[in-house]
C-alpha cells in the first residue's frame, strides 16, 4: 500500500498550490539538452517535426540502470532505490503517484489489465495501477531479477533453487509449483525469466538446459542441453523457440525442443532476441548487433553498435533500438543495419528500451529515465 505520511511527497507533481502563491516549480521531469549523433536530414521544415533522438524529458531515477521500465495506458512505471515505485505521465514525466517500501524492489515491474507485478524482497507483489495501492502480495523465494510473466490469467515467475510458480492474477492464490534441477551440480540455481506461448512455459538454467513445462499444471514436457547465457530469457515466435547460447543464437522447436539451427556469434551475448516479421535481432557482448534470417539463421547483417551485455533489443515500426556500454541508446534501420540515430547518456545503457507511442523509454547507469523521440 502507498505508505503513510508520504503521499504528499510521492504525488509532488499534480498536487495544488495555496491561493496567492506560485505553483511549486517540479524539478524532477526536466527536458535534457538533445545529444544527437547521427548526420542531419536536409533542409528544416518551418514547422518541423520532433527529431528522433532529442529527448522528450528525463527523471531521477536511482538504482534503476538495469532496469526495463512498463508502459500501459499512457504511464510508465519504473522501480527506483533505495526502494521507490514510480508511475510517470508518458508525455511529461510527471509524477502520477509513487510507493515506497523498506525493503527493495528487485526486478523490473510487468503490468497487465490495469494491475503491476514486482518482486519486493521475497515476496510478489501486485499493485493497482490507477491508485498506487498494494492488491495483494504472497511470499514465492522469487529469483533476484526474475522478471514475472502474465498468460491466461496467470502470472509465471521464477523461484531459487529451480522453484517455477503459477500463480493466479487476481487472488494471488499459488496454483502450482515445479521443481526443475540442472544436470550439473555446479550450474546456477536460479533461472532466468520464463516464455510463456502455445499453453507451455520455457525456462533457462544458465549454462545448462532450458526446460518446457504445461502452463496449466506445471507437469515438465521436455528439456534440451542449451548452454544458455544468464539474463538471455526465451522467445517463441511461430512455432520457433530463441534463445541465446553461450556463443550463439539457436532455435529449437517450441513443441518438442528439437534444434532447428544455430548462428555463431563469435562472443557470449546476455541480451534477449526479439522476432519481427521473419527477422531475428540479437545484441551481443563485444560490439554488434546482428539481424539473422528467423527460418535460417543465416545473417542477414549485423551493426558495430558497441557491447550490448544485457540491453536487448526492441524493435518497432522499421527501427531496431538497443543500449549500448559505450553510454549510448542506438537506433538502427531494421532492413539494412544502418544507423538512424544514436542518443549518448552520461552511463552505459544496460536496461532494454521500451517503444510507445512514438517514444523510447530507457533507464541509463547515470542514474536517469529517459523519454527519446523515435
Amino acid at each position: 500500500m502507498v505508505a503513510a505520511g508520504s503521499l504528499d511527497e510521492h504525488l509532488y507533481a499534480v498536487r495544488a498550490h495555496r491561493p496567492g502563491e506560485a505553483p511549486a516549480e517540479d524539478h524532477r521531469a526536466a527536458p535534457a539538452h538533445p545529444i544527437r549523433t547521427s548526420a542531419g536530414r536536409g533542409p528544416v521544415p518551418a514547422d518541423p517535426a520532433p527529431i528522433g533522438g532529442t529527448v522528450r524529458w528525463r527523471v531521477k531515477a536511482p538504482g534503476a540502470g538495469y532496469r526495463t521500465v512498463a508502459v500501459a495506458d499512457g504511464v510508465v512505471y519504473q522501480a527506483t532505490r533505495p526502494g521507490g515505485l514510480l508511475a510517470l505521465d508518458a508525455a511529461t514525466g510527471q509524477e502520477r503517484w509513487g510507493l515506497t517500501s523498506a525493503v527493495p524492489f528487485h526486478s523490473s515491474p510487468v503490468v497487465a489489465d490495469n494491475t503491476l507485478y514486482i518482486r519486493n524482497g521475497k515476496h510478489l507483489w501486485a499493485v493497482d495501477t490507477v491508485t498506487g495501492r498494494m492488491r495483494w502480495k504472497i511470499a514465492t523465494d522469487c529469483v533476484q531479477d526474475a522478471r514475472p510473466v502474465v498468460a491466461d490469467g496467470t502470472l509465471y515467475v521464477a523461484g531459487r533453487g529451480g522453484v517455477l510458480w503459477a500463480v493466479d492474477v487476481v487472488t494471488g492464490r499459488s496454483l502450482w509449483k515445479q521443481r526443475l534441477r540442472p544436470r550439473r551440480r555446479h550450474s546456477y540455481e536460479q533461472f532466468t525469466d520464463p516464455a510463456v506461448a502455445d499453453g507451455q512455459v520455457y525456462v533457462s538454467f544458465p549454462y545448462d538446459s532450458l526446460y518446457a513445462v504445461d502452463a496449466a499444471t506445471g507437469r515438465r514436457l521436455w528439456e534440451v542441453r542449451t548452454q544458455a547465457s544468464p539474463h538471455t530469457s526465451p522467445v517463441v515466435a511461430d512455432g520457433t523457440l530463441y534463445v541465446g547460447g553461450d556463443h550463439s543464437l539457436i532455435a529449437l522447436d517450441a513443441a518438442g525442443g528439437e534444434k532447428r539451427w544455430e548462428r555463431p556469434l563469435g562472443t557470449s551475448t546476455w541480451s534477449t532476441p526479439s522476432v519481427v516479421d521473419g527477422t531475428v535481432y540479437m545484441g551481443s557482448n563485444r560490439w554488434y548487433l546482428w539481424a539473422v534470417d528467423a527460418t535460417t539463421g543465416e545473417e542477414r547483417w549485423k551493426q558495430e553498435t558497441g557491447a550490448a551485455r544485457q540491453s536487448s533489443p526492441a524493435v518497432a515500426e522499421g527501427t531496431v533500438y538497443i543500449g549500448s556500454e559505450d553510454m549510448s541508446l542506438w537506433a538502427v534501420d531494421a532492413a539494412t543495419g544502418e544507423e538512424r540515430w544514436r542518443l549518448r547518456t552520461g552511463g552505459e545503457v544496460q536496461a532494454t528500451p521500451v517503444v510507445a507511442d512514438g517514444t523510447v523509454y530507457v533507464t541509463s547507469l547515470d542514474g536517469f529515465l529517459y523519454a527519446i523521440h523515435t
